[in-house]
């Protein structure tokens, strides 16, 4: 009984021992909050004179994404592919292939 209690005595101070040690910095060393590197939040910018691969296209109007031609507005523009044709659902429209019929859609 009695090595019992000696046992619970030094399992309980090394338990004490334990809570003040701090493993991380004896595996990983010291680390500051100067020394970390800055963290990227969500919707900032990585850098701040970061450019554009696009090239540079004079238009005071409407540059179309996939073709990057110059029109008066988006509803303009025409599809990536000439063998496409461009259906009008509402206000803006889908470029399918030319075989296909807008009526399907």
């Amino acid at each position: 009984m009695r090595s019992h209690s000696i046992l619970i005595a030094l399992l309980f101070l090394l338990v004490q021992q334990c809570v003040g040690f701090d493993i991380k910095s004896l595996l990983f060393g010291e680390e500051t909050i100067a020394d970390a590197e800055p963290s990227v939040a969500f919707g900032t910018p990585i850098s701040t004179d970061a450019t554009s691969n696009r090239a540079v296209i004079e238009c005071k109007d409407y540059i179309c994404s996939d073709t990057a031609d110059c029109v008066k507005s988006a509803i303009d523009c025409p599809c990536p592919l000439p063998t496409d044709k461009k259906c009008l659902i509402g206000d803006w429209y889908i470029c399918i292939n030319g075989q296909e019929s807008c009526d399907s859609l």
